[in-house]
């Protein structure tokens, strides 16, 4: 009897995580970038980003993985993103960097909605800890290349 009744559940959890949330609303975006720790001190970039429709369906995620540019290290290592797992409003990444010595491993956990999110990391490399905070807003359309 309770096997039965969890399926009658199911109709209303698949209307309550519509497929429109699992992607990021094309725009400008007001993303914010505060890194905290390690040998450089503390780095804050505020930064207003336009993400074209195409951006958006080649990466859903586009927004949360965008490095910040103003700002960063000119020789930062190659980093790939594993483990990216983007679902239900929640948001959770690692990333491992090619360098060297140290290796730099990362994790990132947070929220979004189809408007905004938040994320908080920690990357470790060698003997420092970096403690990072991303967020972004979706702000409206793209400003028009021509005014």
């Amino acid at each position: 009897m309770l096997r039965s009744s969890l399926w009658l559940l199911l109709p209303i959890w698949l209307c309550a995580v519509p497929a429109e949330a699992q992607t990021f609303t094309p725009g400008t975006w007001r993303i914010i970038y505060d890194v905290a720790g390690g040998p450089m001190g503390a780095h804050h970039n505020d930064e207003a980003v336009c993400f074209s429709p195409a951006e958006i369906v080649a990466d859903p995620a586009a927004p949360i993985k965008r490095p910040p540019h103003e700002g960063a290290p000119d020789k930062a290592p190659p980093c790939d993103f594993v483990d990216f797992v983007m679902h239900a409003g929640v948001v959770s990444y690692r990333a491992q960097c090619k360098r060297p010595m140290p290796t730099i491993k990362a994790k990132w956990v947070g929220n979004y909605t189809p408007t905004s999110f938040a994320v908080a990391g920690k990357i470790s490399a060698g003997f420092f800890t970096l403690h990072t905070m991303t967020s972004g807003q979706f702000l409206g359309a793209c400003a028009s290349k021509g005014k």
